[in-house]
Protein backbone atom coordinates (compact mmCIF):
# COMPACT_ATOMS: atom_id res chain seq x y z
CA UNK A 1 0.00 0.00 0.00
CA UNK A 2 1.43 3.40 -0.99
CA UNK A 3 1.24 6.36 1.33
CA UNK A 4 1.44 10.00 0.24
CA UNK A 5 3.34 12.22 2.64
CA UNK A 6 3.65 15.95 2.60
CA UNK A 7 6.39 17.94 4.29
CA UNK A 8 5.79 18.13 8.00
CA UNK A 9 6.33 16.53 11.35
CA UNK A 10 4.94 13.27 12.67
CA UNK A 11 5.50 12.33 16.30
CA UNK A 12 5.33 8.66 17.09
CA UNK A 13 5.02 7.73 20.73
CA UNK A 14 6.15 4.19 20.36
CA UNK A 15 4.10 1.52 21.99
CA UNK A 16 7.51 -0.14 22.19
CA UNK A 17 8.63 0.06 25.79
CA UNK A 18 11.45 -2.24 26.73
CA UNK A 19 10.77 -3.75 30.16
CA UNK A 20 13.03 -5.79 32.41
CA UNK A 21 11.35 -8.48 34.45
CA UNK A 22 12.49 -7.17 37.81
CA UNK A 23 12.45 -3.54 38.97
CA UNK A 24 15.94 -2.09 39.20
CA UNK A 25 17.18 1.06 40.88
CA UNK A 26 20.26 2.69 39.44
CA UNK A 27 19.71 2.26 35.73
CA UNK A 28 22.61 3.51 33.65
CA UNK A 29 23.58 5.14 30.38
CA UNK A 30 27.20 4.70 29.29
CA UNK A 31 28.34 6.92 26.42
CA UNK A 32 31.45 5.79 24.53
CA UNK A 33 32.11 8.98 22.54
CA UNK A 34 35.18 7.62 20.75
CA UNK A 35 33.35 4.59 19.32
CA UNK A 36 30.04 6.48 18.93
CA UNK A 37 28.13 3.99 21.03
CA UNK A 38 25.69 4.27 23.94
CA UNK A 39 24.73 1.42 26.26
CA UNK A 40 21.49 1.62 28.27
CA UNK A 41 20.80 -0.82 31.09
CA UNK A 42 19.03 -1.44 34.34
CA UNK A 43 21.15 -1.95 37.46
CA UNK A 44 21.02 -5.76 37.20
CA UNK A 45 21.56 -5.79 33.42
CA UNK A 46 18.27 -7.63 32.87
CA UNK A 47 17.70 -5.22 30.00
CA UNK A 48 20.60 -3.89 27.91
CA UNK A 49 20.32 -1.83 24.70
CA UNK A 50 23.35 -0.82 22.64
CA UNK A 51 22.96 2.08 20.21
CA UNK A 52 25.57 2.62 17.49
CA UNK A 53 25.59 6.03 15.78
CA UNK A 54 28.81 5.93 13.72
CA UNK A 55 27.45 6.90 10.25
CA UNK A 56 24.27 5.07 11.25
CA UNK A 57 21.64 5.04 13.97
CA UNK A 58 20.73 1.51 15.01
CA UNK A 59 20.17 -0.54 18.13
CA UNK A 60 22.69 -3.26 17.33
CA UNK A 61 22.08 -5.18 20.53
CA UNK A 62 18.97 -5.77 22.61
CA UNK A 63 19.61 -8.17 25.47
CA UNK A 64 16.78 -9.36 27.71
CA UNK A 65 17.76 -11.42 30.77
CA UNK A 66 21.16 -12.11 29.16
CA UNK A 67 19.69 -13.27 25.83
CA UNK A 68 20.40 -11.33 22.64
CA UNK A 69 16.95 -11.06 21.00
CA UNK A 70 17.68 -9.20 17.76
CA UNK A 71 19.92 -9.99 14.81
CA UNK A 72 23.06 -7.90 15.28
CA UNK A 73 23.62 -7.64 11.52
CA UNK A 74 20.27 -5.86 11.11
CA UNK A 75 19.37 -4.50 14.55
CA UNK A 76 16.55 -2.05 15.16
CA UNK A 77 16.39 0.97 12.84
CA UNK A 78 14.10 3.32 10.93
CA UNK A 79 13.40 2.83 7.24
CA UNK A 80 11.28 3.87 4.26
CA UNK A 81 10.63 2.06 1.00
CA UNK A 82 10.23 4.00 -2.23
CA UNK A 83 9.55 1.88 -5.28
CA UNK A 84 11.62 -1.25 -4.85
CA UNK A 85 14.34 0.34 -2.71
CA UNK A 86 14.65 0.53 1.08
CA UNK A 87 16.42 3.46 2.75
CA UNK A 88 17.41 2.80 6.37
CA UNK A 89 19.38 4.23 9.27
CA UNK A 90 21.51 1.04 9.36
CA UNK A 91 24.46 2.51 7.43
CA UNK A 92 25.68 5.32 5.21
CA UNK A 93 23.96 8.28 6.87
CA UNK A 94 25.59 11.41 8.30
CA UNK A 95 26.65 10.79 11.90
CA UNK A 96 23.81 12.01 14.15
CA UNK A 97 24.34 14.31 17.13
CA UNK A 98 23.92 12.92 20.64
CA UNK A 99 22.96 14.84 23.80
CA UNK A 100 23.09 13.01 27.12
CA UNK A 101 21.18 13.98 30.28
CA UNK A 102 21.10 12.16 33.62
CA UNK A 103 18.61 9.45 32.59
CA UNK A 104 17.92 10.22 28.94
CA UNK A 105 19.52 10.56 25.55
CA UNK A 106 18.43 12.60 22.54
CA UNK A 107 19.77 11.79 19.08
CA UNK A 108 19.15 14.43 16.40
CA UNK A 109 20.10 14.71 12.76
CA UNK A 110 19.12 11.15 11.86
CA UNK A 111 18.81 11.93 8.15
CA UNK A 112 18.14 9.31 5.49
CA UNK A 113 16.27 8.64 2.25
CA UNK A 114 16.73 9.63 -1.37
CA UNK A 115 17.46 13.25 -2.30
CA UNK A 116 13.87 13.87 -3.41
CA UNK A 117 12.25 12.35 -0.28
CA UNK A 118 14.51 13.12 2.68
CA UNK A 119 13.52 12.04 6.19
CA UNK A 120 14.89 13.55 9.40
CA UNK A 121 14.31 11.93 12.80
CA UNK A 122 14.97 12.61 16.46
CA UNK A 123 15.15 9.67 18.84
CA UNK A 124 14.62 10.14 22.57
CA UNK A 125 15.38 7.31 24.97
CA UNK A 126 14.61 7.64 28.67
CA UNK A 127 15.89 5.06 31.13
CA UNK A 128 13.71 4.31 34.16
CA UNK A 129 14.13 1.78 36.98
CA UNK A 130 12.54 -1.13 35.13
CA UNK A 131 11.93 0.06 31.56
CA UNK A 132 13.22 2.22 28.73
CA UNK A 133 10.88 4.48 26.75
CA UNK A 134 11.79 5.24 23.14
CA UNK A 135 10.11 8.05 21.21
CA UNK A 136 10.73 8.81 17.55
CA UNK A 137 9.89 12.14 15.93
CA UNK A 138 9.95 12.02 12.12
CA UNK A 139 9.92 14.97 9.72
CA UNK A 140 9.24 14.53 6.00
CA UNK A 141 11.33 17.24 4.31
CA UNK A 142 9.71 16.79 0.88
CA UNK A 143 6.34 15.55 -0.30
CA UNK A 144 6.13 12.24 -2.13
CA UNK A 145 4.94 8.66 -2.18
CA UNK A 146 6.27 6.08 0.27
CA UNK A 147 5.50 2.45 -0.41
CA UNK A 148 6.30 1.29 3.12
CA UNK A 149 7.67 2.71 6.34
CA UNK A 150 9.27 1.37 9.51
CA UNK A 151 9.87 3.34 12.64
CA UNK A 152 11.18 1.16 14.05
CA UNK A 153 12.03 -2.03 12.20
CA UNK A 154 13.09 -4.90 14.47
CA UNK A 155 14.91 -7.95 13.11
CA UNK A 156 14.56 -10.65 15.76
CA UNK A 157 16.91 -13.62 16.18
CA UNK A 158 14.00 -16.01 16.52
CA UNK A 159 10.26 -15.38 16.57
CA UNK A 160 9.85 -17.97 19.33
CA UNK A 161 11.34 -15.32 21.66
CA UNK A 162 7.99 -13.54 21.77
CA UNK A 163 4.38 -14.30 22.48
CA UNK A 164 2.03 -11.96 20.71
CA UNK A 165 -1.21 -11.39 18.93
CA UNK A 166 -2.67 -9.25 16.18
CA UNK A 167 -4.72 -6.22 17.19
CA UNK A 168 -7.91 -5.21 15.40
CA UNK A 169 -6.19 -2.14 13.91
CA UNK A 170 -3.50 -4.09 12.05
CA UNK A 171 -0.91 -3.78 14.81
CA UNK A 172 0.80 -6.47 16.78
CA UNK A 173 0.82 -6.84 20.57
Amino acid sequence: MNHAFFPGRILLLLPLVFVASAPAVGSSIEHDVQNKRVIFSDAKHNLVLCLNYDSKCVLGQVSVMGRQVIREDAGVCSAIKIGDQWFTTRAGIPTPKVALASNSLTITGIDFGPADMKISETWRLAVHGDHIVWRIERTYLNGGMIEDSCFPSCEFQDMSTWTGGFLGNGGVA
